[in-house]
């Protein structure tokens, strides 16, 4: 399976190897870094974009046992929590997206990842471009 560099380190921040997960400042990084953009150039769509595009190719791959049904039924349980329950927006979808990534077996299915880039985890760990 073949995945773009900035691919196999948001697969790497999902599962805590930058020491920080804040999904809304944190992953305009890796989506920026992967389409050689701005972070101001940065918009949902872009990130649920290269997102989608992992979750597709770990689900070809046999990474992630996509089930539409159980997928709609995680959103609208975690929904119900909300202050608009059964409200679901573009966020949450992304959250439930990484959530599901995060929970992959990457050493039992030999999924090279390699290590977390030291340069992005110092921006990320500065905060200054966020």
């Amino acid at each position: 399976m073949e995945l773009h560099y900035w691919e196999k380190q948001l697969i790497l921040y999902t599962k805590g190897h930058f020491k920080r997960i804040d999904y809304k400042k944190d992953i305009k990084l890796f989506t920026a870094k992967l389409y050689g953009l701005g972070l101001e150039d940065v918009g949902m769509q872009n990130i649920l974009h290269m997102v989608l595009d992992i979750y597709e190719a770990l689900c070809e791959n046999g990474y992630i046992n996509f089930k539409l049904k159980t997928f709609i039924a995680t959103l609208l349980k975690k929904s119900a929590f909300k202050s608009e329950s059964n409200k679901i927006d573009a966020y949450d979808i992304l959250q439930e997206l990484l959530a599901e990534i995060q929970g992959i077996s990457v050493l039992r299915n030999g999924l090279d990842l390699g290590k977390a880039d030291r340069e992005l985890l110092e921006e990320i760990m500065t905060d200054k471009t966020l």
